[in-house]
């Protein structure tokens, strides 16, 4: 049986290949390079960025030369593992951090790249009017920027409503669809993010992604043999963790987490318009990923909390019948606060954990997070885990590491919105 088996942190690089600007045969990198590592973030519109850290005993960085704007092509997978390859191909941006060893044999330097498209987007510019849906827009324009050829680099989870005429002044496409995706809205309280991961770019509703099964249950635990022995066992060992983020009330509260306010003026009516969040009434009227508020509700502070407008007030203008086709183009008070609010709920539980690689990972999958209590536990107590810090994440962002020496491991920032058990409303004696 030739079937690769899998074992801890394994890897399976097919291709690790540059082609030079100036012609000629692409250069196999797979015996000097050292590691390779690839980051991704759903809250950032740089894209996807890369580095490769090569060892050169041949002088490729001169007679090549390595100088930017090479193109490179990576395939890998976690190796014995059910799945597909993941494919990369970019354009190196920045050779780094040369350096010569004690020998004067090698020289080591690390490779920066992005993708093909975020490396065009730069010699891009949308400096024309789209009338439609935002997602629809969104789409129409990414074909315009990119080409037919690479439509099915973006994709979708759910239509956005409303229709929307705007007029881009100049402006990057990935800029362009980022501004666009901030104002999408549907019928259901949403939060769209435009983002780009190993697959291609994604103009998605994050609280529809939560819907989603979780994909794997992480377990912090000594080491078993039992369940290490397994594939599921490997790939789901928390190897290291922590707790990059854990409640901070004051800056919650003037982010317009709990509340904000939104005054509107119509510069064609000369009409004002008062709108209100609250963070109490949304919670129960929107997806989570698990059951209860990140805030007592039953309080005298969360009630002043959920009214308190006035830590975050706003004022925007909009026009009515900005273009005789559409009646009302702007409309703020259907994402402004609502979104504001979300993704400020979904930056205040993070967790970052070191796990075996596992290239079937992608981000906003959700995600399974048991982390034992701390401390004395009684005999009356059912329930070990710890009932803030436990329960449904979803992937925020990731670094994945492949090295030759310590194998392939990944980085993922999750993220929470809701909690699996309560905060209590008052002292509960025990």
């Amino acid at each position: 049986n030739n079937t690769p088996t899998y074992t801890d942190n394994s890897f399976e690089i097919s291709r690790i290949e540059l082609q030079s600007n100036s012609g000629g045969k692409p250069i196999d990198l797979m015996e000097i390079y050292t590691e390779i590592v690839i980051y991704e973030s759903v809250f950032t519109n740089t894209g996807l960025i890369g580095e490769i850290v090569i060892r050169d005993a041949l002088n490729y960085a001169e007679t090549l030369p390595i100088v930017g704007n090479e193109s490179i092509h990576i395939e890998y997978k976690t190796k014995g593992v059910i799945g597909d390859t993941i494919t990369i191909k970019g354009k190196i941006f920045a050779p780094l951090g040369k350096s010569r060893t004690s020998n004067e044999k090698t020289e080591v330097y690390k490779i920066q790249f992005v993708t093909d498209l975020q490396f065009y987007n730069r010699m891009l510019r949308v400096n024309t009017s789209y009338e439609g849906q935002i997602t629809s827009i969104a789409s129409k324009m990414f074909i315009d920027q990119f080409g037919e050829q690479n439509a099915n680099k973006l994709m979708f989870n759910e239509t956005s409503i409303g229709q929307h005429k705007f007029v881009f002044p100049y402006w990057t496409p990935i800029f362009a669809l980022s501004w666009l995706s901030e104002r999408a809205y549907s019928n259901n309280p949403s939060c769209f993010l435009f983002y780009e991961d190993v697959d291609g770019f994604h103009f998605k509703n994050l609280l529809k992604a939560i819907e989603a099964d979780p994909k794997y249950t992480y377990r912090v635990e000594p080491k078993n043999a039992y369940n290490q022995g397994t594939v599921e066992g490997f790939l789901t060992k928390v190897q290291d963790y922590s707790i990059t983020s854990f409640f901070d009330r004051l800056e919650e509260y003037g982010s317009g987490m709990y509340a904000g306010s939104l005054l509107t003026h119509n510069i064609t009516t000369k009409e004002y318009e008062p709108y209100t969040f609250n963070y109490g009434d949304s919670f129960y009227n929107s997806r989570h990923l698990n059951q209860h508020p990140l805030f007592p509700q039953q309080t005298t502070l969360s009630n002043k909390l959920n009214s308190a407008s006035l830590g975050f007030r706003n004022f925007l203008p909009v026009q009515y019948r900005k273009f005789n086709t559409i009646l009302d183009n702007e409309k703020p008070e259907r994402y402004f606060l609502e979104r504001n609010s979300i993704q400020k709920q979904f930056t205040t539980l993070r967790v970052t954990m070191t796990v075996a690689g596992n290239s079937s990972l992608r981000l906003l999958d959700v995600l399974n997070f048991e982390l034992p209590k701390f401390g004395y536990l009684d005999d009356t107590e059912g329930d070990w885990q710890d009932k803030y810090l436990s329960g449904k994440y979803i992937i925020v962002s990731m670094k994945t590491i492949i090295n030759k020496l310590s194998g392939y491991n990944t980085v993922v920032e999750m993220s929470k919105d809701s909690l699996v058990g309560g905060i209590p409303s008052k002292f509960e004696e025990k």
